[in-house]
């Protein structure tokens, strides 16, 4: 979708979720095509985690761990260090009071810290959450800067012990922002795990960006590095699995393989029958194998080029095309 936004035209997806697996946030792997550098990195990945935001109208560090309370009620805060039941699930009020004492100090609440306490106490607690949107200030501009944050949430969970993180962005700038703040939040990520145990590792970082856009100006350099380096990264690794194919006889045999080789499951459809690559496809997409278009394409080929060899009676080897001089020079 292109529209314009102000005198600006850019181009935009909604809603447009990316999800970061394997990344090491130190040091980080910045590959040369990227529009800024690792000292680029290095010095926004210490603004994101710092709590003073500064001359700025804000910062993410200091909406996550210095989140400013001098507009609210000062005795509701008093009453929160010793509210019952503050932080959910598990814990008793006194472990509760002494995270409020921690959390809250100088008119200022420490988000993170939330999180962790709530983690630590009961890793499956799905309030974890740092709000970073400040109704009274970024509604209604009361500060003389008017500039409001884009990162608007963040949810943290332990699963497998891997802590996982969600982001939320109302906006995001996918050329000049968004991989800028992938380091910042896996640093936060890495940073949280820490904090609650030395031993949770880290899990998936998923951003989903409510307006992910590219601004026009940044139209052809976005173009020119996606046509100059598309080989570096499109080949997609898909989460959920990996699939094998293999000819036995009249069947097709299909084995799914966890992303560690561990196996799952196995599918078989007879190749005589009719319409055969057509069924097991269908039984492909209903098991939810698939979570990328190009894996989806490739295991269609693999699993046309099957059938077509049982019904030629051609040798099948996956990846490999299909000898037709076998059959016609008979």
């Amino acid at each position: 979708m292109i529209h314009h936004y102000g005198a600006e035209r850019i181009s935009e997806l909604i809603n447009l979720t990316a999800v970061i697996y394997d990344e090491n946030p130190d040091p980080p792997d910045i590959p040369d095509w990227l529009p800024f550098t690792k000292t680029d990195v290095k010095k926004y990945v210490a603004g994101f985690l710092s709590s003073s935001r500064g001359d700025e109208a804000y910062t993410y560090g200091e909406r996550l761990k210095s989140f400013p309370l001098e507009k609210y009620d000062q005795k509701l805060l008093e009453d929160l260090r010793h509210c019952e039941g503050a932080l959910g699930a598990r814990g008793n009020l006194e472990d509760i009071r002494q995270t409020f004492a921690r959390a809250i100090s100088d008119k200022t609440l420490n988000q993170q810290k939330i999180i962790v306490e709530k983690l630590k106490s009961f890793p499956e607690n799905k309030g974890a959450i740092a709000v970073l949107w400040e109704p009274i200030i970024d509604n209604f501009g009361l500060r003389e800067i008017w500039r409001t944050p884009c990162l608007v949430l963040v949810q943290a969970v332990i699963r497998d012990k891997k802590l996982f993180l969600t982001a939320y962005f109302r906006s995001n700038d996918m050329f000049g922002s968004w991989p800028l703040n992938c380091f910042g939040l896996r640093a936060f990520q890495k940073e949280t795990a820490a904090l609650i145990d030395k031993s949770i590792k880290l899990g998936p970082l998923t951003t989903i960006s409510h307006s992910a856009h590219i601004y026009e100006n940044n139209w052809q350099l976005a173009e020119k590095i996606v046509h100059d380096h598309w080989s570096d990264v499109s080949c997609e690794w898909d989460p959920r699995g990996n699939l094998t194919f293999e000819v036995e006889a009249d069947f097709i045999i299909i084995k799914h393989l966890s992303p560690d080789g561990i196996f799952l499951d196995e599918y078989r459809q007879n190749g005589q029958e009719e319409k055969a690559a057509k069924r097991l496809c269908f039984r492909l997409e209903s098991a939810g194998l698939f979570s990328t278009i190009g894996n989806a394409m490739y295991a269609a080929r693999q699993i046309e080029r099957a059938e077509t060899a049982i019904k030629l009676g051609l040798p099948f080897i996956s990846d490999e095309p299909l000898d037709f001089k076998k059959k016609y020079a008979k």
